[in-house]
């Protein structure tokens, strides 16, 4: 078997999947949430068990049950949501430019 070059769609494929990652990492280490900050704040505390539960009811102590949903859910729509749909449209417009260079050529 000859292995052959990657064409210019994969090799695009494969950079956008490695940009994605790359930005979901760096998002996830420099954005901590103010959740996150206060479990590990809590964490460090003598007598505390179970910070992730602890933080969560003083959450909704302060923000009640439905602005913890809330905050939760903008907490997981926040990674990059649009991401994949932006991949599919620049990928659709790169096979568009060379399906036109490839059809000019012949």
């Amino acid at each position: 078997m000859q292995r052959t070059e990657p064409t210019l769609i994969e090799q695009f494929e494969e950079r956008m999947v490695r940009e994605h990652a790359e930005k979901r990492a760096r998002a996830m280490a420099a954005d901590e949430s103010k959740f996150d900050k206060l479990k590990n704040k809590l964490a460090h505390r003598k007598g505390v068990t179970d910070p992730a539960g602890l933080a969560a009811t003083i959450g909704r102590e302060k923000y009640g049950k439905k602005g913890m949903a809330k905050k939760a859910a903008a907490g997981r729509s926040k990674d990059c949501s649009g991401a994949m749909d932006r991949r599919k449209r620049m990928h659709d417009a790169l096979e568009r430019v060379l399906t036109a260079k490839a059809a000019g050529k012949k």
